[in-house]
């Protein structure tokens, strides 16, 4: 009788270990997942400003007289070694006098008053940032993570 008391004693602490230890896993799964996905967003937020600085880089060494337009759009291929991430950028012109007027939002009167009475004239630009990656847990949808900043050129 005592022989076999023992062996059900063992078997009931082994259930009970096995089931902590699958617990145990699925949480440290579970970490692991939350953890791969902050990474991955924190790398877009990086790549979206480091975006927003080349594009502010590409605006200043855009000749627009010489070319004729405006530096509206910058996009990419795949960046980070085959990560899955690729970056688009808008930009919006916010002044006169420039060449491209499709990106011009705000009212050219206005601006002209300013200059009238001599407050320097310096375009502003809307940058628009786009960074988009595809989710580790499911690779068929894309995460889109957009940063939007308002510089003086």
């Amino acid at each position: 009788m005592r022989k076999a008391f023992s062996m059900v004693t063992a078997i009931f602490v082994i259930l009970i270990l096995a089931t902590i230890s699958v617990l145990v896993l699925n949480t440290a799964g579970q970490i692991t997942q939350n953890t791969t996905l902050q990474y991955r967003q924190e790398q877009a937020a990086l790549l979206a400003k480091s975006y927003t600085e080349f594009a502010i880089m590409s605006l200043l060494n855009h000749d627009k007289v010489a070319t004729g337009s405006c530096v509206e759009n910058i996009n990419s291929g795949n960046l980070l070694g085959g990560a899955s991430y690729s970056a688009r950028v808008r930009i919006y012109y916010i002044g006169n006098n420039l060449p491209c007027t499709a990106g011009n939002i705000l009212n050219a009167n206005s601006i002209a008053q300013n200059l009238a009475v001599g407050v320097p004239y310096s375009p502003d630009v809307i940058i628009d940032v786009f960074v988009s990656y595809t989710d580790p847990l499911n690779p068929a949808e894309n995460i889109t993570y957009y940063r939007r900043s308002l510089q003086k050129i």
